[in-house]
């Protein structure tokens, strides 16, 4: 069979399945091959990493593609990205001091070539005053954008908008992540007016010395009518945003600095009874009164319809009160089927019961606590009786604990030292252990650790 009996829909799919090396060399073939080489079909699922050489003749000759990432200022290639008819669904832009303008141009030519629909924004230039402003400008005016992603490397603080924004004349946004810091609310607020009607995701994320303290975000939150998931830091006025009808998702960033509208986010937590994912994030003094309050808020008005339920702290606190009211808490979330925690104490494990949380299915902790300091391993949650307690009085939950399997040499608990229980996990433990349960993989002694299912056995003693 020759060239000319295959049909153009077949050389087709072969030329997509093709390297990006033999694409290009196909245009030198013959007319027909070139020609079928340069079809969008070829090319609307690539992605131009920063390591591929041949990013750069393929967007010379390339039509469309699914993205490419760009690290900016590049004097050399800027003509190259400022020029090309190759048009990305996706632009990933990184983005230091003297590139801002470059990349505003970059995002204005994709924009007029027309499949431009998620940016990728990482800023990491230090205050760059109205440039810096008239990107994010850019970025979010893209008719037809439909994910905005806004972040940047390194602490630093953005100066005072030094200038007004221009409408959004076309609302199109349905996720839309922001590093949030001092500064940057003038341009979040704009995003959620300017995209109020389609918006559906918001993520307002901060580091641990962030917060949100314009009173306007509340307002425009709770004026998205198709937001259902969002993440932030508690609000100011926040309870306002328990209005959306449709929101089901919820994490909340508890920094220092947002501790004084923790309660305004637990009135929301309070009176949001249409919420069915809750996850708590602590990133401050975990002994602080108002960041309890947070997981008391979710049953104080009736019972919750929370179906999962996440709390968990980044600083890696022993003593981790803000699970205290769990226990009292649980019979009035009939509907909780996944509950993960940090450091759960025995209370909270010994409260767990068919009675208290009927529909809960699945437990997942992190196995450290002030009872058990040295269990960082799962054969040592296996022998801890209050695990296997929970699980006897509740035969459809399965407890998954995150640690290693077992033990390394810098710290061995007790049950790794007697090398009971090698059968458990049998296949863990002959693909990378040693006889003491260490790992000897890579001159690395220190096991990996993962999401490990602690199953319901027999105490060897």
């Amino acid at each position: 069979m020759n060239l000319e009996q295959l049909s153009d829909d077949f050389l087709l799919t072969v030329l997509r399945e093709l390297p990006l090396r033999d694409v290009l060399e196909c245009r030198r073939v013959c007319r027909r091959l070139g020609a079928l080489a340069l079809h969008p079909r070829v090319w609307r699922h690539r992605i131009f990493g920063t390591a591929d050489p041949l990013r750069f003749p393929a967007l010379r000759v390339a039509p469309c593609a699914a993205g490419i990432t760009i690290y900016l200022p590049k004097p050399k290639l800027f003509p190259l990205y400022g020029s090309t008819r190759c048009a990305v669904a996706a632009l990933t832009l990184l983005v230091k001091a003297g590139g801002l303008p470059q990349a505003a141009a970059v995002i204005r030519h994709q924009q007029e070539l027309g499949r431009l629909n998620q940016i990728y924004l990482t800023l990491i230039s230090s205050n760059a005053g109205e440039d810096e402003f008239v990107l994010l400008w850019t970025a979010a005016s893209v008719p037809g954008l439909k994910s905005l992603t806004v972040s940047w490397h390194n602490d630093r603080e953005f100066d005072r908008c030094p200038m007004v924004f221009g409408p959004v004349f076309h609302s199109s946004l349905k996720y839309f992540y922001c590093w949030v810091g001092p500064g940057l609310e003038l341009f979040f607020n704009f995003v959620l007016d300017g995209h109020a009607s389609t918006l559906e995701v918001v993520d307002l994320v901060g580091g641990d010395l962030t917060t949100v303290t314009s009173p306007s975000t509340a307002p425009l939150l709770a004026s998205l009518p198709k937001l259902r998931r969002l993440a932030c830091p508690p609000l100011p006025d926040m309870e306002a945003v328990a209005a959306c009808e449709l929101l089901r998702e919820i994490l909340l960033y508890v920094t220092t600095p947002s501790l004084p509208f923790a309660p305004a986010a637990a009135v929301f937590l309070g009176n949001a009874k249409q919420l069915t994912k809750v996850n708590l994030k602590y990133h401050t003094d975990s002994s602080n009164t108002h960041a309890n309050d947070l997981v008391r808020a979710l049953v104080l008005s009736g019972p919750s319809r929370v179906e999962s339920l996440t709390i968990s702290t980044e600083d890696g606190y022993l003593e981790f009160p803000q699970l205290q009211p769990l226990p009292h808490a649980l019979p009035l979330m009939p509907a909780l089927r996944k509950l993960s925690v940090w450091a759960a104490p025995d209370e909270l494990l010994l409260a767990i019961t068919p009675a208290t949380a009927p529909a809960l299915r699945t437990l997942k902790v992190f196995p450290l606590g002030p009872r058990d300091q040295d269990s960082g391993c799962a054969h040592s949650c296996l022998h801890r009786e209050p695990m296997q307690t929970v699980l006897s009085r509740n035969p459809a939950l399965t407890l998954i604990a995150y640690c290693s399997y077992y033990c390394g040499p810098s710290l061995s608990c007790e049950w790794c030292e007697e090398g009971c229980h090698r059968e458990v996990w049998r296949k863990e433990w002959e693909g990378g252990w040693d006889g003491s349960g260490w790992a000897v993989d890579e001159g690395d002694p220190c096991p990996l650790t993962d999401w490990i299912p602690i199953p319901r056995i027999r105490f060897c003693r």
